[in-house]
């Protein structure tokens, strides 16, 4: 059962990784001269999403070993 929701809550974190980075093209295509501004977000982005999946990869170590 926590591995089904792991699964799901990975799921939601690849959809949103996705759909962010279009936004972020789109918004960066429109606006060529941010000086990279919006990557720069992507980037950070990114990170907060590979803190969340590594929280995720803890906790199901700590509570499922």
């Amino acid at each position: 059962m926590f591995e089904e929701g792991h699964r799901k809550t990975q799921r939601m974190i690849d959809v949103g990784r996705k759909e962010f980075r279009e936004l972020i093209n789109k918004i960066d295509e429109r606006m060529a001269k941010t000086d990279g501004w919006f990557a720069k977000m992507d980037e950070r982005f990114d990170s907060l999403l590979r803190a969340i999946e590594m929280h995720i990869k803890v906790s199901t170590t700590q509570t499922n070993p």
